[in-house]
């Protein structure tokens, strides 16, 4: 056993493991020899891999692959009030009333958290611009004028 890998004994030593881990590679993503191999030169554990210092050398292939190529899967968001339904929307009425006297959008949050709600101050400002838009949600210092909707000559 060498007693500390040397360039050369490593530039040597590379190639075979780039096979192998080129081959868990292909038979996981489904892809090419090609693009396989130019994933591998083209990522962060091959560059990790040319080091001596960090050992990565010694890991085998299937944990290199796992590490740091295995692609990463995402959770899928889960609801609290079902898909496009904000969990401040049990509390629009309180979030106009708020806005009605005057508080910022950051004492807001503070207070939502209050409630058991944690949220930020762009949160709220996106769930009013997106309420306003909808129609469903009015922050409005005018009073609506009364005849407004009202058909003509009535």
């Amino acid at each position: 056993m060498l007693e500390e890998m040397t360039p050369q004994a490593l530039a040597d030593f590379i190639p075979g493991k780039v096979a192998r881990i080129t081959t868990l590679l292909r038979q996981d993503r489904k892809m090419g020899l090609k693009q396989a191999v130019l994933t591998i030169y083209r990522s962060g554990a091959y560059r990790l891999l040319e080091q001596e210092e960090t050992k990565l050398w010694h890991a085998s292939p299937a944990q290199i692959y796992a590490e740091y190529l295995k692609p990463v899967t995402r959770n899928r968001r889960t609801y609290q009030n079902g898909p496009r339904h904000s969990k401040l929307a049990p509390y629009a009425d309180q979030i106009r009333e708020w806005h009605q006297k005057g508080l910022t959008l950051r004492e807001m949050a503070e207070e939502l958290k209050n409630y058991g709600c944690p949220t930020t101050a762009q949160n709220i400002s996106l769930f009013v611009r997106k309420m306003r838009s909808a129609q469903e949600y009015r922050v409005s210092t005018q009073p609506r004028r009364p005849w407004a909707g009202t058909p003509i000559g009535e």
